[in-house]
């Protein structure tokens, strides 16, 4: 009899202490999943962002604080599909979307070849910053905080819960390579695109080969930015020493 009431209280409590948000699943006219959809659920009240992916079998989830969202879900070749939620307090809404192909859209990707906002390379991932980028970001720590699996605390970056070590410009140190001062210098409409390679090794011979913890950021610029960034490093680069012959 205990253990009858026992379950019974755990079943109870599991059902009343349930975090709200939004879970569900995306899928075509077909019913075949999407995958890397992206969703941006934007708080009406606050104005705040958050972007998310659906995984390899077109799922997501997501924790949203109590209130009401705008929710726009995007995927190349698709028409938007835009909607308004409303979260409560321990309730998790299920949604099944369904986006339906858009022609114009199609041919004007095969035409131009617009690049999605982000993809997967083996280790590396790649975001476009354009396709996140709002307006308002002044510094790159503010564009990534944009970038879905990036987190900023501080000085650090995290991707997917682990830190980043090394931040790099155009494949080279910028500034030995110190996150912190990177992200908290370099002007983010400066960014075209932001590759987060891990397995990270110094070595090229070995980044096949050998397999670590190492997380680098390789930062892509713009080619009209190019020259600011010249001109940055000048201004921020230590003054050489002069030494006189006594």
């Amino acid at each position: 009899m205990k253990k009858i009431f026992f379950l019974f209280y755990l079943i109870i409590y599991a059902q009343t202490s349930v975090c709200q948000g939004v879970n569900g699943y995306i899928k075509d006219k077909t019913q075949q999943p999407l995958i890397s959809a992206t969703l941006q659920f934007i708080n009406l009240q606050t104005k705040g962002e958050k972007f998310l992916f659906s995984d390899n079998k077109g799922n997501f989830e997501i924790k949203l604080d109590v209130g009401k969202y705008k929710l726009i879900t995007r995927y190349l070749g698709y028409k938007n599909d835009v909607r308004e939620i409303e979260i409560s307090s321990n309730v998790v809404i299920e949604l099944n979307i369904t986006l339906y192909e858009d022609e114009n859209i199609i041919h004007e990707v095969e035409i131009i070849a617009a690049p999605p906002a982000m993809i997967q390379k083996k280790d590396t991932t790649i975001y476009f910053a354009d396709s996140f980028a709002i307006g308002d970001e002044r510094k790159l720590r503010e564009l990534l905080e944009k970038f879905p699996g990036l987190t900023v605390e501080g000085n650090k970056v995290m991707f997917k819960g682990k830190p980043i070590t090394k931040l790099m410009v155009e494949n080279k140190d910028f500034f030995t390579g110190s996150v912190a001062f990177g992200i908290n210098n370099l002007p983010a409409d400066a960014v075209s695109s932001v590759e987060v390679l891990q397995n990270y090794s110094e070595v090229a011979f070995l980044k096949d080969k050998f397999y670590g913890d190492d997380i680098a950021l390789n930062v892509k610029l713009k080619k009209i930015k190019v020259t600011l960034y010249l001109e940055i490093l000048k201004v921020l680069s230590p003054i050489p020493k002069t030494t006189t012959e006594s």
